[in-house]
């Protein structure tokens, strides 16, 4: 950008500024901007201010202990308004959690969000943010001064997309994230898809695929030693690029207060940080470090792009962090290599231009392309029946397969188109839905675009009913007819059926024992405890010994049904208002599901709801050979159109 016009800038009367804070920032101004005497009525941009000079008056600020938010920089009127904002010592070492908006950028490109990297801070960003398009709207979140211990990615992401939503309420959302980052804009892709939110573009910058590091999370002391060690490790950082064996000894016999002087002195450290200060920036980088490292990404279904530094992170090799990802997401990860290393690519004004356009090349691709959902159609056939003849639609229960239903199907006779609606994710290479009723969305556009008009007949087990039930309630407030919806052994909607994965995976193995009438002998603590890999792979091997899997299977069979499982079981389900048309609830005798002490039943949620018990049966069997001639008879009774259909093509 060209010198400011000094004849042109326009001036404010001139007022003194007034305490320490608007002091200094009249100090940084008038070295910035090269003007002589700055009031505290002035503007930063009136006076020649631009973007490009906010990263130098962030890191002066930083340098003299102070701090305040980038959106504060653009929305201050004047120079007292921006001390008003500035934190310092004397006031308040805790900030918000927040989204920092870099820059508003064009109204007409939807904006890119940053998520901060293990430190919490936002602050690289803006660096990065010199170097792209000025009408690209950049945001950035920063982490919580303070996060309770024990923190997760999974809670996080959830907190994250709020913040986002707040600026831009609906997708496609573009997302990116340097170092631990990008895991967790990783988390947060995960969360929008499972909801089926576009996702237009995700971008890891040098991230590690957390699965691949193997590394137990730290329990860190807060004492001298462990403030100590916490503070080189972090000023080691700044070494990269340098002699590194020369700064070794730096530190050598230095207590901590003499540490933090000595790292003020050499410019490492802001005038102001100290012990407090220390610890509490420790804790933050724990509790992040440590979310990361328990977190085990799963696959999304949707490019993920890496933009990986060429000389790779200190001590590892480069070729590491792309092989890591491409086990887990195959062809879905984009590698693209950007010059320097795990830090210079977020600090060197050369290595960040080149990663700039790097991610304004991709950018530029995916903004002339739809934007990224984990969709894929739902429906499979699972028999094809005449012409005019009614087409039943089945949902089978949590991780089940619709071939569940093949013995029902049998029953109902060979006139009918059958179709079975199979949950997303069940591959194991795609985010499962998060909600009922995003599942049921999906399901009714693949129902309409197979049937464009009703009635419908819909048939769900157990958490197939309430997707069954939920995709009944919108199709009739889209105006369409439905016949009586068939739920069976389906609980009455409510809380999640699982508080947490092991909890999830207990419920599993006791669905296997359920099928196979014999004790899997599988600890679940045990199981719990492992990767995903291994869980599938004690798991088959139980299954194979009592006859549930051919020996033939390999462990990867189970990823996706048992990912659809945990999934299932961790969702809520409370619809309202109540569905007004016809429900029929069909419960097994034996080990029948009922509502909790604190549950309704299913009469809370539909008005109109018939009850049958069908004997000799239980949660699984009631689909079987046994009982599944039982219930195609009452299926004939409630849907008479099927006997009609049948003795028309008779």
């Amino acid at each position: 950008m060209p010198a400011p016009d000094r004849q042109a800038l326009q001036r404010q009367p001139y007022a003194a500024p007034q305490g320490a804070t608007e002091l200094r920032l009249a100090q940084l101004w008038s070295r910035l901007l090269g003007v002589e005497q700055i009031g505290r009525d002035d503007n930063f941009f009136a006076l020649g201010g631009h973007s490009l000079l906010l990263v130098q008056l962030l890191d002066g600020l930083r340098e003299q202990g102070m701090d305040v938010a980038v959106g504060a920089l653009f929305s201050a009127e004047n120079l007292a308004a921006l001390a008003r904002q500035v934190v310092t010592p004397e006031t308040s070492r805790a900030t918000a959690q927040g989204l920092l908006c870099i820059r508003a950028g064009s109204p007409e490109r939807a904006p890119l969000f940053f998520i901060h990297e293990g430190t919490g801070e936002a602050l690289p960003y803006a660096r990065l943010a010199r170097h792209l398009d000025p009408e690209l709207g950049l945001y950035a979140v920063q982490a919580a001064a303070e996060l309770e211990d024990g923190i997760d990615n999974v809670s996080l992401a959830r907190r994250y997309i709020d913040l986002l939503r707040s600026v831009q309420p609906q997708g496609p959302y573009r997302l990116a994230g340097w170092s631990a980052g990008g895991v967790l804009a990783y988390e947060m892709a995960r969360q929008l898809l499972g909801e089926d939110c576009p996702v237009a573009f995700l971008g890891l910058i040098d991230s590690s695929e957390p699965g691949a590091l193997r590394a137990a999370p730290l329990a860190l002391t807060f004492d001298e030693a462990g403030l100590r060690q916490q503070l080189i490790g972090y000023l080691a950082q700044h070494w990269s690029g340098e002699d590194a064996s020369g700064q070794a000894a730096w530190h050598t016999g230095l207590d901590l207060d003499a540490l933090i002087a000595s790292a003020q002195a050499r410019g490492w450290l802001p005038l102001g940080f100290d012990r407090e200060e220390l610890t509490r920036r420790a804790r933050l980088n724990l509790n992040l470090r440590n979310a990361m490292v328990r977190y085990r990404p799963a696959p999304l279904g949707l490019p993920v792009h890496l933009f990986r530094a060429a000389s790779g992170h200190p001590g590892a090799d480069p070729r590491d962090l792309a092989a890591d990802w491409r086990a887990l997401l195959g062809v879905d990860l984009i590698d693209r290599r950007v010059e320097g290393d795990h830090w210079s690519i977020m600090r060197d004004p050369e290595h960040l231009r080149q990663l700039a356009q790097a991610l304004e090349q991709v950018l530029a691709q995916t903004e002339g392309q739809p934007a990224q959902t984990a969709g894929v159609r739902a429906s499979l056939v699972l028999q094809t029946g005449a012409a005019h003849a009614p087409c039943l639609f089945m949902i089978p229960g949590a991780g089940a397969n619709v071939a569940s239903f093949v013995p029902l199907v049998r029953h109902l006779g060979p006139h009918l188109t059958v179709i079975g609606l199979q949950a997303r994710g069940s591959d194991g290479r795609r985010e499962p839905h998060a909600s009922v009723q995003a599942a049921a969305s999906a399901y009714v556009r693949e129902i309409r675009a197979r049937v464009p008009q009703g009635p419908y007949y819909l048939l769900g087990h157990s958490f197939g009913g309430w997707l069954a039930f939920e995709v009944a309630r919108q199709l009739q407030l889209e105006g369409a007819a439905v016949a009586p919806v068939m739920l069976i052994d389906s609980r009455p909607p409510g809380s999640r059926m699982a508080r947490d994965r092991r909890a999830a995976l207990g419920r599993y193995v006791a669905l296997l024992e359920m099928d196979t009438g014999r004790d899997l002998n599988l600890d679940i603590d045990t199981l719990a405890s492992l990767e995903t890999d291994e869980q599938c792979a004690q798991l088959l091997a139980r299954m194979q010994a009592v006859g549930l899997m051919p020996t033939q299977a390999r462990p990867e069979a189970l990823r996706g049904p048992l990912r659809v499982f945990q999934a299932n079981l961790a969702t809520d389900y409370r619809p309202a208002p109540a569905y007004t048309g016809p429900v029929v609830l069909f419960s097994a005798a034996k080990a029948r599901v009922e509502p909790g002490p604190a549950e309704p039943g299913w009469e809370a949620f539909a008005a109109d709801c018939r009850r049958h018990v069908l004997a000799d049966c239980d949660h699984l069997s009631i689909l079987k050979t046994g009982a599944a001639s039982t219930l195609a008879e009452h299926l004939r009774r409630y849907w008479p159109a099927l006997e009609k259909s049948h003795a028309h093509e008779g």
